[in-house]
Formats: structure tokens, sequence, C-alpha cells
């Protein structure tokens, strides 16, 4: 989609919704650290079962097993802000730049909401913001925070749940795909504490009227 560039945007800076994104980001990842522990616990007590048993749903509660809901939580949560700032962001490239962007500010978070789009969309609209704001940020960082995202949300994907029973195999898994989706999603976060950090610093240093 074409960038909309037939009025003047005037700039406003994403300081405020970047400070709230990175508290959250940083919230998030201590209670996503705090479920991998809790996860850990988990398959201790499933190893005392023998693969053929089943274990009750509730059973797997009780080591913590709520930490992953507040992770879950703060993740949505933070989603909000984070979408506030990245559209705030690359709302400010058309105060930076007088040529045409390759999408336009609503769909920069639009993007995530698209089937398909969704998978790459994000990360070239991050991507842009990055390169306009002339921001001096790795690209690794860039690609951590991306592949990480993706990687976390096949693992969620793939983790069984919302069974009343699990049979030890699958129980573990659930274990597990919670694990891997905490190491993606702390992995992930902390690549766009940077970014956001990174940004959101220079487009109010250099750019802001």
């Amino acid at each position: 989609p074409a960038a909309q560039t037939t009025k003047a945007i005037e700039y406003r800076s994403a300081a405020a919704f970047a400070k709230t994104t990175i508290g959250l980001l940083a919230a998030f990842s201590i209670a996503a650290s705090i479920d991998i522990f809790a996860q850990s616990a988990i398959l201790g007590y499933i190893s005392t079962f023998s693969l053929t048993e089943t274990i009750p749903s509730f059973h797997l509660a009780y080591n913590l097993q709520y930490a992953n809901d507040v992770a879950g939580l703060l993740f949505l949560t933070t989603g909000m802000f984070y979408f506030a700032w990245k559209y705030r962001a690359y709302r400010n490239l058309h105060t930076i730049r007088t040529g045409e962007l390759k999408y336009s500010h609503t769909w920069a978070v639009g993007g995530y909401f698209v089937p398909f789009a969704n998978l790459f969309v994000p990360f070239r609209v991050m991507r842009e913001i990055i390169r306009e704001s002339k921001a001096e940020i790795a690209a690794q960082f860039l690609m951590a925070w991306w592949i990480a995202f993706i990687v976390a949300q096949i693992a969620i994907e793939l983790t069984p749940t919302d069974l009343q029973t699990f049979i030890v195999p699958l129980a573990a898994w659930k274990a597990i795909g919670s694990m891997l989706w905490d190491v993606s999603m702390i992995i992930s976060a902390i690549s766009l504490m940077i970014i956001i950090s990174t940004v959101t610093t220079h487009q109010d240093r250099h750019f802001a009227r």
C-alpha cells in the first residue's frame, strides 16, 4: 500500500509510548522468566509419572502454572502500547522525509492482522522505521526480534491446551512448549526494547521541531 503523502503531518514524539512499552516489556520478561522456572518444576512433577499415566490438567497448575497466564496478560497489554508507539514512529517518518514510504502509517499496525501479510509486513515496517530514522541499530537486533517472535507463535500454536487430562508425553510437551514460548519472547522483547529506545531517541534528537 502506498504511503499517504497528500498533506503535511506534524511531528509528535513517541517517547511516552516508548517508555510505557519498554517498562511493560521488562515486566513481561520478568514474568516469562518466572514461568520458565515454573514450567521446569512442572516437568519435574511430570517425571514422577509413568509414560502411560494421565494427569488432570488442574494438577499441572500447582507449580506456579499461572505465571504463564500473567506473562500472557502482560503480552496483550504491552501489545496495545507497542502498536501505539509503532503507529506514531512510522507516522513521524512522513515528517522526516518528503519521498513516498512503502506503507501508510495505518498499515504499519494493520499489517499484524492480515493473514500471511503478518508474516513479513511488520518486519518490513520496522526495518523502514529504523532506516528512515537513521537509527544506528545492529541488524542482529532486528532479526532477533522478528525471528524469535515467529518462533514463539509457532511454539504456542503447537502446544496442547484446553484438555481436561494429559497423558505424560502431552503434559511434558505443554511445559516444554510454554518454555520455548517464554525464551523466544524474552529474546524478542529485549531486542524490541533496544530498537524502540534507539529509534525514539534518534527521532526526538534529530527530527523534532
